[in-house]
């Protein structure tokens, strides 16, 4: 009996050992939550960061175990975490791993939206939408146009303002042949380049859509598909309405079809785009000259081949005008 008791004794004074270790855990786990952040802090100073996430992590735990008590280690923590997970997003991309990193910057995102830090979700979406138009030239160099295509408008749905993502889908259309996507992409690449003030890429835009439709007029032209030819010139013309080398390919296109009414006036828009040079306006005058002369137009036939007399045309247009017409 007085062995049972003894035992009970025993017990007792250890559960109330066990009790006040126990309280006195509790009380310092406040500071192992702060030692924890502090040395997170420290990690990441020194862009070590897997450990400061580590150490941020056991910091939030202990906060969290804590209630109301951790509620101020809690929110420091929570304000610092999505900065971390984007460095470390950062820290992979200047390595170029860049696989790990878009996953990394997915995450961050996901993270920064948790804790409201809208700071971070643009910072790391940025990042991610350049990640993307990284990987989409990648694919495009290699002429995988769907797969480029496809990262340059996850580039854009990250980051709207992508005006070189834009310049590059109208490149993989083009990549592509297909027309009315050269057409649409080319227009919207010149539009965003354009509203933000990037000549280098409105240019770019321009001149992509200009000389797309200018090939594909001048092959259409040479197949004698002229119809077909005169649609292409007509959507070059779009980018760049000031062009004397669409227009002349234009006059010798409806000159082909004998529309010679057509084949005036696209010469004539021609001679405003060529007005200090001479030379270069004898071939509109030239082509000119061989409309009017179809239309039985002779006074006006004479006066254009005599403006097309220098340069190349010289010996042709005196020709007209001294055998055929026998201009005055």
């Amino acid at each position: 009996m007085r062995l049972t008791n003894n035992m009970t004794k025993v017990i007792l004074s250890l559960s109330v050992l066990v009790f006040f270790s126990l309280n006195a855990l509790a009380q310092a786990t406040i500071n192992d939550g702060i030692a924890a952040f502090n040395q997170g802090l420290e990690e990441r100073q020194n862009e070590n960061y897997n450990e400061a996430l580590t150490m941020f992590g056991d910091a939030l735990k202990i906060a969290n175990e804590l209630g109301e008590e951790g509620e101020e280690l809690k929110i420091k923590i929570e304000t610092i975490l999505p900065g971390v997970h984007y460095q470390m997003g950062m820290a992979l991309y200047n390595d170029k791993k860049i696989d790990e990193a878009i996953v990394k910057f997915k995450e961050t995102i996901d993270i920064a939206n948790a804790y409201g830090d809208a700071d971070v979700v643009e910072k790391a979406s940025n990042a991610l939408s350049q990640l993307y138009y990284y990987q989409g030239s990648a694919n495009y160099k290699q002429k995988m146009f769907a797969e480029a295509l496809d990262f340059y408008n996850k580039s854009i749905e990250l980051e709207p303002e992508n005006v070189k993502a834009y310049y590059m889908i109208a490149a993989v259309y083009k990549g592509l042949d297909e027309d009315e996507n050269v057409l649409a992409a080319a227009k919207k690449s010149a539009e965003m380049a354009k509203a933000e003030n990037d000549n280098k890429y409105y240019q770019g835009s321009l001149k992509l859509g200009r000389d797309y439709f200018l090939i594909k007029a001048n092959a259409e032209k040479d197949a004698k598909n002229y119809d077909d030819a005169i649609g292409y010139l007509k959507n070059s013309l779009e980018f760049d309405g000031e062009n004397s080398t669409t227009y002349y390919l234009m006059v010798q296109i409806y000159s082909a079809m004998q529309n010679w009414d057509e084949t005036i006036a696209a010469a004539e828009k021609g001679l405003e785009f060529d007005k200090d040079n001479p030379t270069d306006q004898a071939k509109f005058y030239y082509e000119m000259g061989n409309a009017f002369l179809a239309k039985e137009e002779n006074e006006k036939a004479c006066n254009a081949y005599k403006k097309a007399a220098i340069g190349p045309f010289k010996e042709s247009a005196d020709y007209q005008i001294e055998h055929v017409l026998k201009c005055e």
